[in-house]
């Protein structure tokens, strides 16, 4: 499956390896079967990680603009976002940042629930959200589908004939 750039190699094969291995198909069908469940799931993935850039950017923006307001400085007027919003920005995305502890408390100071931040980036992406919405729950229905059938075609044994008689093309 051709990955995207920023998807990566290591993580498709990791997540192809575990599915095949999990269901453990022993037929040239069975593996073809398996090989679409894991495309399908990649896709799935894709979309999920689309729709999480969305609503990280969103945020983002809402963060940074929020910050913009509250300072309006040389950069507000320019329509440009200040290094120090960036900061703050950065701070609520990542928890890990050297910025969350002070942007977390600035939200406090100004009396902010940041599920108030969350709720306006999920109203800002919502146009771009919804075609990903769509696209991943037929994407689960097929997976669903696709997953019983593989089901049912594993639950079908391969029987032998043990008494059948192997007949010569020569005989007359």
């Amino acid at each position: 499956m051709p990955l995207l750039p920023s998807e990566s190699a290591s993580a498709f094969h990791d997540l192809r390896q575990a599915i095949l291995s999990e269901l453990a198909p022993s037929t040239a069908y069975q593996t073809a079967i398996a090989e679409n469940l894991v495309a399908l799931e990649w896709e799935i993935h894709r979309h999920r990680a689309v729709r999480i850039g969305l609503l990280r950017k969103c945020y983002r923006d809402a963060a940074e603009s929020l910050w913009e307001s509250e300072r309006s400085g040389i950069f507000a007027e320019l329509g440009k976002k200040s290094p120090e919003a960036k900061e703050f920005a950065a701070g609520l995305l990542d928890p890990r940042s050297e910025h969350a502890a002070s942007s977390q408390a600035w939200l406090s100071d100004h009396n902010i629930d940041p599920a108030e931040m969350i709720a306006a980036a999920y109203r800002e992406a919502q146009d771009a959200l919804e075609p990903h919405e769509r696209k991943l729950a037929e994407l689960e229905k097929r997976r669903r589908h696709l997953k019983e059938d593989y089901e049912k075609l594993k639950a079908v044994r391969v029987r032998t004939i043990e008494e059948a008689k192997l007949l010569d093309d020569h005989d007359d």
